[in-house]
């Protein structure tokens, strides 16, 4: 929940705290047979059968490309396709280990692709809650 800080003209002043509330759609999407659509996540992959691991398990590509003719170790018919929930994102590092101190950099490119600018993402400060409140204009914003 984000604080604002306000005054009206009397010159009284509070600081309040407000959040957003979802606006539900008034459209509704259905299947074919009317039943309401859902949007689910489903299991892609997991570390244990991605290229990396595989290569480093098998030795190389030419060695992977024969087990993968034999038996699919790529495939785990058990636990890929499953339906996924309750999930958080993670940011990982090339060792596969969860990184928690994260630096999000902003690229921008050419028009051919290659790289002209690197900075750090810019995160703007709110400045809803400083000091001297934000007067109160008694209109409303739809």
């Amino acid at each position: 929940m984000r604080s604002l800080n306000i005054s009206n003209e009397k010159k009284r002043d509070a600081v309040v705290g407000m959040d957003n509330t979802p606006r539900k759609s008034k459209i509704n999407y259905v299947l074919k047979d009317g039943s309401p659509k859902k949007t689910v996540k489903i299991l892609k992959g997991l570390l244990e059968i991605s290229e990396e691991y595989l290569v480093e398990k098998y030795g190389d590509l030419v060695k992977l490309g024969e087990e993968i003719i034999k038996g699919d170790p790529e495939i785990d018919m058990e636990r890929t396709g499953r339906f996924v929930s309750g999930t958080k994102k993670l940011y990982i590092g090339k060792d596969n280990k969860i990184v928690y101190r994260v630096n999000l950099v902003e690229v921008v490119k050419n028009p051919d692709g290659t790289e002209k600018l690197r900075r750090d993402l810019s995160k703007t400060e709110a400045n809803i809650l400083g000091e001297i409140p934000l007067q109160w204009t008694g209109k409303k914003a739809c």
